[in-house]
């Protein structure tokens, strides 16, 4: 197969990987795991990353019409290298300044700038700054600037492109520069300056994110793996480049296609499949108001952790036995209707054995034992009785109450407190501001 034909099969490619990715976003951009990462943003994002690997795709397929390029100038040529490699560095921006700007939002909003915010009145003054379309007017000035700067080297003075050494034939239609520009030097400087202060940027945002325990962690590895790919990627060139690595200019460009569909993956995908796979969540925000509730309390992963630690802190070792039967016999009737009859009959028998079929209980009287065993024969029926473990689950619930009016006499039970509130502002917040939907 030519060259050619590769190349085309290629421009096919891309239009379908990228194009599915839109309209997956735009159709499930309700969706609390789009809507999160800012849809619009995310598909600016994309559509740079696009513009890019179409500009990489278009270059070779031109290089493959006209062969003789690098020794003759074709004006067809010069034109295709003003509309898309000349102006690069827009197609560029228009990938890594959407995705900042997407990050810097998610931050803002999990941020408190004082522990007075929570009560305070001033975030409905300043709840615009955290809207997607304040940061699309961001971009909107940014990208006006860089394109007025592209233009001007592309049309005005004609000179000097800030166009990436891989489109090396494009720099032949260049007039000729004043001697102190008599090498394309300065091209490497500006990539190299532009990427390390974009790189900068990424650690900067990434060490943020990281100290922020309230933002999500699957947006934290995306985080991870997209700085990954947008530092290693341009080193990785730089490399092969300083070593004099001979690789043809085709393969290079297979090389920035898998970085680019690798960060398509990242951007694009990864957020699509979670829309798919957290549609079934079912997501609250646990107000603090409902801690007094202590059946309400012991739904909350946040509130029991917190409890166990306490419950260890004092060695309660009944509370802790406690704790763990009352666990699993909750679990086994809030899996009532998720599993079928054979599943919750293992569920029982494997409850009943570690908690119920012994000689002697120290942690149960003979008569809550004795009420429970006369029910046994129902473990072996079609139909599961989910009321069989109530005595016991009873007895549990009234000894950790007892635990539970202590506990909220400690710091650790303000601390919770305290935590619960900041968590619920932030939700609230991002509710506010459309960067998650309420369920």
């Amino acid at each position: 197969m030519s060259e050619t034909w590769i190349v085309s099969i290629l421009i096919i490619f891309n239009i379908i990987i990228y194009g599915f990715s839109f309209y997956l976003i735009i159709k499930n951009k309700n969706i609390q795991a789009i809507s999160i990462r800012s849809p619009n943003l995310l598909i600016l994002n994309n559509l740079g990353g696009f513009l890019m690997s179409s500009t990489y795709i278009f270059y070779e397929l031109m290089k493959c019409i006209y062969p003789d390029v690098d020794t003759k100038k074709q004006s067809s040529f010069n034109y295709f290298c003003k509309i898309l490699p000349n102006n690069y560095l827009i197609l560029h921006f228009l990938m890594i300044l959407p995705y900042l700007l997407r990050y810097h939002r998610i931050i803002a909003c999990c941020k408190i700038q004082s522990d007075e915010d929570i009560l305070s009145n001033n975030f409905s003054t300043k709840r615009h700054r955290y809207t997607e379309t304040y940061y699309i007017k961001i971009l909107a000035v940014l990208m006006f600037i860089i394109i007025m700067i592209s233009f001007t080297l592309n049309y005005l003075v004609n000179d000097y492109y800030i166009t990436p050494f891989y489109f090396d034939s494009c720099f032949l239609f260049m007039n000729s520069p004043p001697s102190f520009f008599s090498t394309p030097a300065y091209i490497s400087y500006f990539w190299i300056i532009t990427n390390f202060l974009e790189h900068v940027a990424l650690l900067s945002y990434l060490y943020v994110v990281f100290i922020n325990g309230k933002v999500n962690d699957n947006i934290k590895l995306e985080f991870i793996a997209f700085a990954i790919l947008w530092i290693v990627f341009p080193n990785t060139l730089r490399i092969f480049d300083l070593c004099k690595v001979n690789i043809s200019d085709f393969a290079i460009c297979i090389i920035c296609l898998i970085f680019l569909y690798c960060c398509l993956f990242v951007n694009g995908y990864l957020p699509i499949y979670y829309s798919f796979s957290s549609k079934q969540d079912v997501k609250y925000t646990f107000n603090s108001k409902l801690v007094d509730n202590f059946f309400l309390f012991l739904s909350n992963e946040d509130c029991v952790l917190s409890f166990l630690n306490y419950i260890n802190e004092v060695k309660d070792e009944k509370a802790i036995y406690y704790l763990r039967i009352y666990t699993d016999i909750m679990k086994l009737k809030m899996k009532y209707q998720l599993v079928d009859n054979t599943e919750l009959l293992d569920i029982s028998k494997n409850i009943f054995n570690n908690y119920f079929n012994l000689a002697s209980s120290q942690y149960f009287s003979d008569e809550t034992v004795s009420k429970i065993k006369a029910h046994t024969e129902q473990l072996y029926s079609d139909d599961v009785n989910l009321e069989i473990f109530d005595p016991g689950l009873v007895v549990a619930y009234e000894y950790l109450f007892g635990v539970f009016k202590r506990f909220k006499e400690t710091v650790d039970y303000k601390i919770l407190i305290d935590n619960l509130n900041l968590v619920t502002y932030i939700q609230c917040k991002m509710c506010n501001t459309g960067l998650i939907n309420p369920i």
